[in-house]
């Protein structure tokens, strides 16, 4: 999800309006929003979103402009904007000139971010941060340890971008005068105008960044993390001029901490108030606390989930926020008043999607719908997403999810593990329009629907989703007629774990699991991530029991693995082969797709033709 607005105060930092987003902006007049149809810039009132009008073309733009346009970002004074291209291209329009060019002659540019003032963009080249001056047309290096050291600044692994969500942690505070950066788990702070990087010293059980956020005094900003165990939320308030930092909440789990939960933080010092998201009564709720971290009051209640913190509005005390309040896979966008604690509901939508305020807080824009402060529907906005022919959401057995329907009677049922919570899934289409049932379900483990819920894969993440599964399984194929021979597992990732321990369990509804990018042994998977769910490490009793490759002379389901092959580093295929070692040494016959040349992300989208027939021909549907 991306919060697109400009930051006016102390605003919500976890997913940063910035770097490369597409979808909806605001004006800063706050009764305009802009998007992009791939060739121009459209601008529209919140009160009449229908009638766009052209704010610029880049058939017009004067200089070097990009063919398409993916995605924007304004610089907060709108003098400004970047823009993005399909080929991963960072471009700088200048309103008053019409002139574009790229933001830089000299290499790549990932992850930039406008500073305040709009005088400057942050961004990252390799694994080095680096600053451009837009008015001097200059760019210089902040850190020179990346490529010379293989250090990663502000960038994070893959690892650690699976395990906490981000990919990128800076942000500039409010003068634009530091900039604020992770080097490998530690934080660093650079001055620019007086061009020194120092480390700050954060609390030294503060094992993993997760947050950088920027607030409205230009010399504080703070720093969410976790400890070693990932069971403990922390968050730090840094004085910019002295670099020391000071704790102001800190929250224990009872077994983990839920992404949600150590990725949001909201605060306003008027009110001498900080926002925090806890699970500590079962349900993700927001907790109002003091600068100084004393609890205040818990501001919202009840077997539902808060899935975000949206902002802020000063002029009419309100907290904006989102939660799984509505049910049926919706999502309810709610303002609070924290005066008089009466709520409102502004409007509900789907999941997935773009979500905008405008910069007064006055509308809201959403799934084609824009509503007022006051939950009044105004109008219909812009559809933006495609529907996939078919896709409708479904309730079964409890579980909430999503089936694509093929025209006529079914064929077969290809359930998909772990896209329960994604909307329009594109690429299970080719399957559908080739006769098979799709779908899939919000299984134990998925966020939104209570601690209990989310937390039952704590050390059995692999057998409780694929018991999960199995019910639905049955149940669905019960229901639509289709035989029992024609039930079909496909997952990917670390959901293809999940797959192949439905392969082996004793009464599995499975006639085949299909495991893209196979994870056969928990222990070679993303160990920040396993640490978090299983709390432990190395070959124990939880590794064990719920790892597929202990489980292969159980295995009863025909399998299909699809693996992509890099010839330079097959790292992936040498995690695989002691699974297929097992699965020879108990006789089990697998088929084996290599994919060389193909990324991870390619084979896990049954929509590519060769992966999509590998599968049809698996399924004896070709």
């Amino acid at each position: 999800m991306r919060i697109l607005r400009h930051l006016l105060g102390w605003v919500l930092v976890c997913s940063p309006w910035a770097a490369g987003a597409a979808g909806y902006a605001s004006l800063s007049d706050g009764e305009h929003f802009v998007y992009t149809d791939g060739k121009s810039l459209l601008s529209a009132a919140f009160k009449s979103p229908d009638q766009a009008e052209p704010l610029f073309a880049l058939a017009e733009m004067r200089g070097t402009a990009p063919d398409t346009l993916t995605g924007f970002t304004f610089s907060p004074d709108e003098r400004r904007v970047l823009l993005y291209d399909d080929a991963g291209q960072v471009f700088l329009y200048r309103i008053e000139s019409g002139r574009c060019s790229l933001l830089s002659e000299n290499g790549e540019v990932r992850h930039p971010r406008f500073s305040p003032d709009g005088r400057m963009v942050a961004f990252v080249r390799g694994t080095d941060v680096w600053i451009a001056r837009l008015e001097y047309e200059t760019e210089f290096a902040v850190t020179d340890d990346g490529e010379k050291r293989g250090v990663c600044n502000a960038v994070r692994g893959a690892q650690e971008t699976e395990a906490f969500g981000t990919d990128c942690l800076m942000a500039w505070t409010a003068d634009s005068r530091h900039l604020v950066y992770t080097k490998g788990q530690e934080v660093y702070q650079y001055s620019v105008p007086y061009k020194w990087n120092k480390p700050v010293a954060l609390p030294a059980d503060m094992a993993y960044v997760t947050g950088l956020f920027p607030t409205a005094d230009p010399l504080k900003w703070a720093a969410a993390g976790l400890n070693a165990a990932q069971n403990q939320v922390q968050v730090a308030l840094v004085d910019a001029s002295t670099l020391i930092a000071k704790t102001i909440y800190s929250q224990t789990e009872q077994q983990y901490a839920s992404p949600v939960v150590f990725s949001q933080w909201m605060a306003t010092p008027a009110l001498d108030a900080q926002f925090v998201l806890s699970q500590k009564d079962g349900f993700t709720h927001i907790y109002q606390y003091n600068l100084l971290g004393r609890p205040v009051k818990q501001l919202t209640s009840g077997k539902f989930d808060v899935t975000a913190l949206l902002g802020y509005d000063a002029a009419t005390g309100t907290l904006f926020y989102e939660s799984t309040e509505p049910q049926n896979r919706l999502r309810g966008v709610y303002g609070l008043q924290l005066k008089s604690g009466r709520r409102t509901a502004l409007l509900e939508r789907r999941s997935a999607g773009e979500l905008c305020f405008s910069a007064t807080w006055r509308y809201v824009l959403a799934d084609g719908q824009v509503s007022d402060a006051k939950g009044k529907r105004i109008s219909e906005g812009p559809q933006r997403k495609p529907t996939v022919a078919g896709w409708q959401p479904l309730e079964l057995e409890g579980f909430e999810g999503w089936v694509i329907r093929p025209q006529g009677q079914p064929r077969a049922l290809v359930l998909v593990a772990g896209e329960g919570d994604h909307d329009q899934p594109a690429a299970y289409a080719y399957l559908a329009e080739r006769g098979c049932l799709v779908a899939s379900f919000a299984v134990q483990g998925a966020t939104g629907r209570g601690e209990a819920f989310e937390k039952a894969v704590y050390r059995r993440f692999c057998s409780v989703q694929a018991a999960d599964y199995a019910r639905l399984a049955s149940s669905l194929a019960a229901r639509e007629g289709i035989a029992s021979d024609r039930i079909f597992l496909l997952g990917s990732g670390l959901q293809s774990a999940v797959v192949l321990t439905a392969a082996a369990m004793p009464d599995t509804p499975f006639v085949g699991c299909i495991a893209t990018s196979p994870v056969a042994d928990l222990r070679s998977y993303n160990r920040l991530l396993m640490t978090r769910l299983m709390q432990t490490e190395g070959a124990n009793a939880g590794y064990r029991t719920e790892s597929p490759i202990m489980q292969v002379r159980d295995v009863k389901s025909r399998l299909l693995l699809v693996q992509a092959v890099d010839m330079e580093r097959s790292v992936e295929l040498a995690q695989l082969w002691p699974y297929l070692m097992n699965l020879q040494s108990a006789g089990v016959l697998y088929d084996l797709l290599l994919c060389p040349g193909k990324c991870p992300c390619t084979v896990n989208d049954t929509s590519d033709p060769y992966v999509g027939r590998a599968v049809l021909h698996f399924m004896k549907m070709d």
